[in-house]
């Protein structure tokens, strides 16, 4: 199989996490940043109850019942992970929430972009990385 790309230059994929972004900025800036409504969240805050994030989420109104169930389970000690994979693999919850699936994966994926440009000016860790990657 790799013979095959001999000739192709491999560039390096690099996949930042919650944690990542959640420690974007440098620690002088920390405790301004913690405080912001649309810092990056760990996925157990990706419901937080502060005006960002429910003034997305209210276009989503489907989501309350998926919400209630994924905050139930996390307070239980499970993840946001943990959960949303058990329901997806239970015939009878997938059903439950078949509607309720898609408008998580919109809520999400708006959420992050509105988190993304609300920070796109900061200067954070990431800058570096970036920066070292060039050299």
């Amino acid at each position: 199989m790799f013979r095959e790309l001999k000739n192709v230059r491999i560039k390096p994929l690099i996949i930042l996490g919650a944690g990542a972004s959640y420690d974007l900025v440098e620690s002088n800036q920390y405790n301004d940043f913690n405080e912001k409504d649309y810092r990056p969240p760990l996925m157990d805050d990706i419901f937080k109850e502060n005006d960002f994030y429910l003034g997305i989420r209210k276009k989503y109104s489907h989501l309350n019942g998926l919400v209630a169930v994924v905050r139930a389970r996390m307070k239980k000690g499970k993840t946001f992970e943990e959960v949303i994979t058990e329901i997806r693999n239970s015939k009878e919850e997938r059903e439950q929430f078949k509607s309720e699936i898609p408008e998580l994966k919109q809520y999400i994926a708006e959420l992050f972009v509105n988190i993304s440009y609300k920070n796109k000016d900061i200067v954070g860790n990431y800058h570096a990385l970036f920066r070292n990657l060039k050299t």
